[in-house]
């Protein structure tokens, strides 16, 4: 396993609320407990580039709060799922919070590449849904429309910072054959830190111009990773938490 995504059910102990953008909090959260469990990792972490690991918001759905934490890289990986137990509580904020309940999400690299590219597969189009607010900063600006070129080279780069198996740059060719389909997308603010960004949330549909080229299973290849690795910037603080609608994730 050097890749893992850990959803967290949370039951909250004291009456006040995280705040609304608590990505920062539980980035803080996070690595107290991986100081306590793994201090090697926690510092592999902190300092390495890209960050090695991504986390969403809270998600509020009915009685319960979940939020979702992925590794993407060994050891810290295994060091978020060993950290993130049920019964370990967390300060979010003015909230303090315990861990009802844990699933756990894990693959690899290998596992993925294997999955995906040798298989004659066709993959025409690609439908993901934007969780938290997904920005791009492209020169001095953000971006926050999801054009394929900018989706497709965050995803690349962050499996090539983390995986043996190397693929060199996707945007050209996701620029040049993968195009918007359909959109249900709103913009949304996020305070993240001292600054606030604008980014997109909902849901884009993506046609593969050429839907059974050797390129077109890498997207869905990539497009599946970033369940883990999350869309664009500050995905370690919240932003860019996307799904895969399609291809299904069971297929």
């Amino acid at each position: 396993m050097n890749v893992c995504a850990v959803t967290c059910t949370l039951g909250f102990l004291s009456k006040e609320a995280p705040p609304r953008w608590p990505g920062r909090l539980l980035h803080g959260a996070l690595f107290e407990r991986l100081r306590i469990v793994a201090p090697d990792a926690a510092e592999l972490a902190h300092s390495q580039e890209p960050r090695p690991f991504s986390i969403s918001g809270i998600h509020r759905e009915g009685a319960h709060s979940s939020f979702r934490c992925a590794g993407l890289s060994e050891p810290v990986a295994r060091a978020i799922s060993e950290s993130l137990e049920v019964g370990v509580e967390l300060d979010i904020g003015p909230s303090r919070t315990r861990i009802l309940d844990v699933s756990l999400d894990a693959t690899s690299y290998e596992e993925l590449y294997e999955r995906f590219v040798p298989a004659d597969d066709v993959h025409g189009r690609i439908s993901l849904r934007f969780l938290s607010p997904t920005t791009f900063r492209v020169g001095k600006a953000n971006m926050p429309f999801p054009l394929p070129r900018l989706l497709w080279r965050s995803w690349a780069a962050r499996w090539d910072a983390f995986s043996k198996v190397r693929l060199g740059s996707f945007e050209e060719w996701a620029e040049e054959f993968i195009v918007p389909a359909r959109f249900r997308l709103k913009s949304q603010t996020a305070r993240v830190g001292g600054a606030t960004l604008v980014g997109a949330v909902g849901e884009c549909e993506y046609r593969i111009l050429r839907p059974d080229s050797l390129e077109a299973r890498v997207a869905a290849m990539l497009a599946f990773y970033s369940n883990y690795c999350g869309t664009g910037q500050k995905t370690t603080m919240g932003l860019g938490t996307t799904e895969l609608l399609w291809p299904a994730r069971s297929t």
